[in-house]
């Protein structure tokens, strides 16, 4: 979890004491590589990291660079040029979300973020990220109570409101907030891809 200038405020690693997996290699580079050797790996890797738990599917976000040798790449060409999906590569720009392997590749579009956040980049453009889908609250959100004083110590909602009148009788002021964190509670099972 970042902070606005892009410093680390809190490991969610270090604080569930879970040690951060090595990154795994994709070998984009190569021309030669089995990729969907590659998947059924990537697979094998996250199933160690669930404890016998079940997953219905994994996910990849995909920086730029990562997006383009993942699409360029002879055996994904190849894969498409045979197959009922070829005109997808000829459309401009080809979607950005397909299957291979059983992960769904899809390209991470926001790009860098806003400069109050130092221009940090959720996703750097040469990796991806993964993650298992369809694992009971593996992302949960939770909210905290409102900054006011009768909702200290209580549990907190998933929004607050308030009106107050304005001075000398002359209308409302309204005020509306959320306190939300949103967290991953297995980090152990996200993984970072590289292209080489």
């Amino acid at each position: 979890m970042l902070d606005k200038n892009g410093n680390v405020l809190i490991n969610l690693f270090t604080e569930f004491g879970v040690k951060r997996p090595t990154p795994i290699k994709m070998g984009l580079d190569n021309s030669e590589a089995k990729l969907r050797t590659k998947c059924y790996d990537i697979h094998r890797i996250v199933e160690d990291t669930m404890d016998g738990n079940t997953y219905t599917g994994l996910h990849a976000f995909v920086g730029y660079d990562f997006w383009i040798q993942l699409i360029e790449h002879p055996v994904i060409r190849e894969i498409y040029l045979e197959s009922a999906r070829a005109a997808e590569l000829m459309q401009t720009p080809m979607k950005d979300r397909f299957e291979f392997g059983g992960i769904t590749w899809e390209r991470y579009r926001t790009g860098k973020s806003s400069r109050k956040s130092a221009g940090a980049e959720f996703i750097a453009t040469d990796e991806a990220r993964l993650f298992p889908t369809g694992v009971p609250e593996l992302f949960i959100t939770r909210f905290g109570p409102a900054d006011y004083e009768d909702t200290v110590n209580t549990i907190g909602l998933p929004r607050y409101a308030r009106q107050y009148p304005m001075p000398n009788g002359k209308g409302r002021n309204l005020e509306a907030q959320m306190n939300a964190i949103s967290l991953c509670t297995r980090p152990e099972v996200l993984h970072q891809i590289t292209i080489k």
